[in-house]
């Protein structure tokens, strides 16, 4: 059996809480985990949500992301991308023949998508006001600007989980931030959540759009 599992699953193994000893049961019988390469930035989010919320101890809170880091090595990881791509360590590929399975999981946005997450929101704006035809034009017009794609990885999850759990940011605005941080670049904006974060990273304010009421 492989097993998919998503953040909230994951958190389980960590922290004792409903259905808990299910998800070890199942990790056990698995021959091999899978999960989001996004994964890594909720399930740390998570954690120190819970080391704030329940006042844990650093030494627990280390104890349990060192843990998560041992496992994170051999999960296999699926990134969201136009192509289906599997990460996977030397243990992970230890799985059975059936790690293709792991393959069919993956989602396969349209064409022109990419880890981003920037085509993914373009498109389905687009798609829910002017149509799906419309919406793979104008992905397919941003995948030939000249920019720079900047695809999930350990090091941005971690900064990405701490801004997430350490300021009221929604996941993917926690991304965005991140990025800028990792990159040392001026993160340039039309949102107030930003706003929030001056002291963490550059960025440039415009003009934010009028209310209507």
């Amino acid at each position: 059996m492989i097993l998919y599992l998503d953040t909230s699953a994951l958190v389980k193994r960590y922290f004792a809480e409903l259905y808990t000893d299910e998800i070890l049961l199942l990790w056990r019988q698995a021959a091999g985990i899978i999960t989001s390469a996004v994964a890594y930035a909720e399930t740390m989010a998570a954690f120190h949500r819970k080391k704030r919320d329940a006042s844990l101890d650093e030494a627990v809170i280390r104890s349990v992301v060192n843990g998560f880091h041992m496992d994170w090595a051999g999960f296999i990881r699926v990134e969201v991308t136009g192509r289906p791509r599997c990460h996977h360590s030397r243990r992970a590929s230890q799985a059975p023949a059936r790690l293709p399975e792991a393959r069919r999981l993956q989602i396969d946005p349209p064409t022109g998508m990419s880890g981003s997450g920037k085509e993914e929101k373009a498109f389905y704006i687009t798609f829910r006001e002017q149509g799906q035809e419309e919406a793979r034009k104008r992905v397919k017009l941003m995948s030939r600007l000249a920019i720079t794609r900047v695809e999930s990885s350990e090091e941005l999850g971690l900064i990405a989980g701490r801004l997430k759990a350490t300021r009221k940011l929604s996941f993917a605005d926690a991304w965005i931030a991140a990025t800028a941080v990792l990159y040392d670049s001026t993160l340039v904006h039309k949102d107030p959540e930003f706003e929030k974060l001056e002291d963490e990273v550059k960025v440039l304010k415009l003009p934010y759009k009028l209310r209507r009421y």
